[in-house]
């Protein structure tokens, strides 16, 4: 059997289009956003068996925290907080009052918000945890992105964590669609209205604009990092993804070979008096006039050291002159361009951190689409398996279940336009089998 897609679950509760979803580390709840204000938790049993899964609705987080639709939900790495971002031009983060996290799931309800960043002008259409969760990164309809900062811990009492900002980025020329950091937190992504994608990082002790990276030819989406950070994928409006590669550190220039010089340090002794008849005759005389005269050729021809490096960087298209800056990141590049598969708009992207590649696209078709390498050590993707109607209308958002079920299969989430949370397992070729006879 082929690789295949296969509806598992249908989440109903939400009163209007799905915007976004994100799952808890260990996989055990999804959370999902929507227009109707509100965000929801759902905890996932999948028991580890192909068929169905159970999914019941163990928390709402109310609709009188925000005025206007929430964008974007994502929990922090262990599980225990939540930022939503929304149009009402806040996020707000919410809190479990209960701290066992293995707790029955009956108990998942007690979630309560404990504070809301603000400082956007209008719609925040994105926030992010930093891999530590010391920060927060925000982006919206008024161009930045901002950066907060836990500024004081969990005290004695119970006293909550507070939030200061700590850099507001401007250089994108429109809205901000998106914003992802590093697995590693050394630097973020965010893509914007404006065709491009930006990486921001430390520059000397603040933040500031390392690369923009050009190629899509409208709004960019999304962004989704591999599992070690290595790669991304960016989706967009010009219906194509598109795989950006890390490149290894430049290597720096190899040091000039070491030249004899003259005896009285007039200059260095060209190639050809270095060699043969030449080598016991070069301070006599005879030669002083012809030494002369290539000792001026070159020094008037001497290149600048620093002149092919920057032909390099022009070439590749990696930094324009006004976005050189000394940096401990490498240039990227991208590698792939997926185009001719989708119809519409893609939305979002995500991509498996289980180390397999595997890529799905929500798509403005209604498609959900998973790519895969074409190989291990190959540079092309080409499509696995496709979902013509996943959704109604409109697919907004999908997102890759953590880890991976015991059959070999994988799951992932997606919302709509239509409202409905669906779950799906993507059953890999090689696992086709297995799964096949796991449900006998």
């Amino acid at each position: 059997m082929s690789e295949h897609l296969e509806k598992v679950a249908t989440l109903t509760g939400h009163t209007d289009r799905v915007w976004g979803c994100d799952w808890r580390h260990d996989g055990c709840v999804l959370a999902t956003c929507s227009a109707d204000k509100t965000v929801r938790l759902w905890n996932i049993d999948s028991s580890g068996k192909a068929g169905p899964v159970r999914a019941p609705c163990a928390a709402v987080l109310n609709s009188d925290t925000h005025d206007r639709t929430i964008r974007t939900v994502q929990f922090s790495l262990d599980g225990s907080t939540i930022a939503a971002a929304s149009f009402d031009g806040r996020t707000s983060l919410w809190r479990r009052e209960e701290q066992d996290l293995d707790a029955a799931p009956d108990e998942a309800a007690g979630w309560r918000c404990m504070t809301k960043l603000e400082g956007h002008e209008n719609e925040v259409k994105c926030a992010v945890w930093s891999p530590s969760g010391e920060s927060i990164a925000t982006c919206g309809r008024d161009k930045t992105v901002w950066l907060y900062e836990r500024v004081e811990g969990e005290g004695q009492g119970g006293k909550e964590p507070s939030w200061e900002c700590a850099a507001i980025l401007t250089g994108h020329t429109q809205d901000v669609k998106c914003v992802r950091w590093h697995p590693e937190g050394e630097f973020l992504l965010s893509a914007s209205y404006d065709d491009t994608i930006k990486m921001w990082g430390k520059v000397t002790d603040d933040w500031g604009l390392l690369h923009t990276l050009r190629g899509h030819t409208s709004t960019v989406w999304g962004i989704a990092f591999n599992h070690d950070g290595s790669h991304f994928a960016s989706c967009s409006d010009d219906r194509t993804v598109r795989i950006w590669t890390r490149l290894p550190p430049r290597r720096p220039p190899a040091a000039a070979p070491q030249q004899q010089t003259l005896p009285d340090g007039k200059g260095k002794l060209p190639p050809w008096y270095l060699s043969g008849v030449f080598r016991s005759a070069v301070t006599s005389s005879s030669h002083t006039e012809q030494l002369d005269q290539y000792l001026q050729q070159q020094q008037q021809q001497q290149p600048s050291e620093q002149e092919p490096q920057e032909q390099q960087e022009q070439a590749n298209g990696v930094l324009g002159e006004e976005e050189r800056v000394e940096m401990d990141v490498s240039g990227w590049r991208c590698s792939c361009t997926l185009q001719g598969y989708h119809g519409r708009t893609i939305y979002c992207v995500d991509w498996s951190k289980q180390g397999d590649d595997c890529i799905a696209t929500a798509c403005g078709d209604n498609a959900l689409r998973v790519f895969k390498k074409a190989s291990p050590d190959a540079t092309e993707w080409t499509l696995s398996c496709m979902q013509p109607d996943a959704h109604g209308t409109d697919v907004n958002t999908v997102m890759w279940r953590p880890h991976r079920e015991e059959d070999g299969s994988l799951l992932l989430a997606t919302g709509g336009d239509d409202g409905m949370v669906h779950l799906w397992r993507y059953v890999p070729a090689a696992d086709a089998g297995t799964a096949a006879a796991a449900t006998e």
